[in-house]
C-alpha cells in the first residue's frame, strides 16, 4: 500500500510514535510518505539536530504560524495526490490533519484517525477551544473517517463520551522497537552518577506537573528512612526543574535524588534503563507513557499510577505495581517493598519484557493497522 502519515510536527531525533509507525510500515513492505509542518515541535528537543537516515520520505509543508501547539500550514496540494491507499492522521485537532482529511474525502481515500488524549486540559485557554472543536469540526472528522484508533482504552472511553461513534473505534497502542530496547549488562549510566551498589530507581519524564514528580520526591523521604542505600535519578527537562530541586533540598534528599537534564538520544536510552533496578512513573495524567514500555522491554519492574496508558501496559502485581495518583504513602510503600525484594524484581521484569514484546512490539502493532485497513477495504 501507499500510505501518507500526517502529523503536525516531526522531530527525527526524538523518534516518536509516528517515526516508528512509518519505519515499521516500510519494513512491512509499504511505501510511506510523512506529511508534516515545517514548524519545530514546542515540547520536544528542537535545539538538537541529528543526521538520521530515514527509511521513508518526509514532506515539510510551509508553515506561517503556530497557535497553541497547532501549526497553521499552507496548501497540501503540492504534497499529495490521489494515488494513496490510506491516510493515517495523527490526532484529530491539528489543522494539518483536517486539511488532509478533506483532501482524502474529496478523492475517496481511506482515512484513519489516531487519538491518544483521554482528558481535557486544565488550562481553560486550551480546554475551551478543544471542547468547541470536538462539538463541531472534530465531530465531522470522526463521522467522516473510516476508522478511529486510540492508543488506550481510556482514550476510547473518552472519545465515546464526547460524541465519537464507539463502533468506529479500535484500540491500537503505541509500540516499541524490540531491537532497540533489550536487557543488557550496561553500567555506564550508573557509573556516571556514582551510584555504586545502591539500588537505582529511575524516572524518565518531562519536568511538568502532570508527571507527578513532586509526589515521587516526597515519597522518597519515607523510602530513605527505611533504606539509605537507594538513589533516585529523574531524567528530563522542563519548567518544574527549579521547584523540584528546591523540594529535594527542603527534604534534605540531595544525597539520594539526582535530576539529570542531559538530552540523550533514543539509541542510547536502552543503557539508561538497563542501569536501573526499578522504574517508577508517578504521573497524575499520562496519555500513554512510552518510557514505561521501554523500561519493561529492558526487563525492569515498573511502579506506575492507575491512569491513562498505564492501565493498559502495567499489570498490577504481575509486571509491577499500580498505585493511585498522588498517593505518596502508597508509592513509598511499593518502592520500599521492591527495593527489598530482589527476586520479585527479576520476576516482574521478565514478565514485563514478555508482555512488552508480545503486545507492544512494533511488528505486532503495525500488523493491527494492516488488518484494520484490510477489513475496511474488504468491506
Amino acid at each position: 500500500m501507499k500510505i501518507a502519515i500526517v502529523a503536525p510536527f516531526f522531530t527525527p531525533f526524538v523518534k516518536s510514535n509516528e517515526y516508528w509507525l512509518a519505519t515499521h510500515l516500510v519494513r512491512a513492505g509499504h511505501e510511506v510518505h510523512f506529511i508534516t509542518s515545517s514548524a519545530k515541535a514546542p515540547r520536544e528537543y528542537q535545539k538538537v539536530t541529528s543526521d538520521i537516515d530515514l527509511p521513508f520520505q518526509v514532506r515539510y509543508v510551509k508553515t506561517i504560524a503556530t497557535i497553541k501547539e497547532n501549526p497553521v500550514v499552507l496548501s497540501l496540494r503540492e504534497h499529495l495526490d490521489d494515488s494513496y491507499d490510506a491516510f493515517l492522521l495523527q490526532e484529530d485537532y491539528p489543522l494539518i490533519c483536517h486539511m488532509a482529511f478533506h483532501y482524502a474525502s474529496k478523492h475517496r481515500i481511506l482515512t484513519v484517525v489516531s487519538c491518544e488524549r483521554y482528558y481535557y486540559p486544565q488550562d481553560l485557554f486550551k480546554k475551551l477551544p478543544l471542547q468547541f472543536f470536538d462539538k463541531t469540526v472534530n465531530r465531522s472528522l470522526w463521522n467522516g473517517c473510516n476508522l478511529i484508533t486510540t492508543h488506550t482504552h481510556a482514550a476510547k472511553a473518552f472519545l465515546s463520551e464526547i460524541g465519537a461513534d464507539e463502533t468506529k473505534i479500535s484500540v491500537i497502542p503505541t509500540g516499541i522497537d524490540a531491537q532497540s530496547f533489550v536487557p543488557v549488562n550496561d553500567r555506564s549510566f550508573r557509573e556516571k552518577h556514582g551510584v555504586g551498589k545502591k539500588i537505582l530507581i529511575l524516572t524518565v519524564a518531562r519536568l511538568h506537573p502532570y508527571k507527578g514528580l513532586n509526589h515521587l520526591i516526597q515519597s522518597m523521604e519515607q523510602v530513605v528512612s527505611v533504606n539509605k542505600d537507594v538513589h533516585l535519578i529523574i531524567l528530563g527537562k522542563g519548567t518544574q526543574e527549579e521547584a523540584l530541586r528546591s523540594l529535594i533540598e527542603r527534604l534534605n534528599l540531595r544525597d539520594h535524588i539526582s535530576i539529570d537534564t542531559e538530552v540523550i538520544s533514543n539509541e542510547k536510552m536502552s543503557a539508561v534503563y538497563n542501569a536501573a533496578d526499578l522504574y517508577v512513573q508517578p504521573s497524575v495524567i499520562e496519555p500513554f507513557g512510552i518510557a514505561v514500555l521501554e523500561a519493561m522491554a529492558c526487563s525492569k519492574p515498573v511502579i506506575g499510577t492507575s491512569v491513562g496508558g498505564m492501565l493498559d501496559t502495567v499489570v498490577d502485581n504481575q509486571t509491577g505495581f499500580l498505585v493511585l495518583p498522588a498517593d505518596v504513602y502508597a508509592l513509598a510503600n511499593r518502592i520500599s517493598y521492591l527495593c527489598e525484594e530482589h527476586k520479585l524484581r527479576e520476576e516482574f521484569g521478565q514478565r514485563g519484557r514478555d508482555r512488552a514484546l508480545s503486545l507492544f512490539d512494533w511488528t505486532v502493532v503495525v500488523r493491527q493497522y494492516e488488518n484494520a485497513i484490510s477489513r475496511i477495504i474488504n468491506a
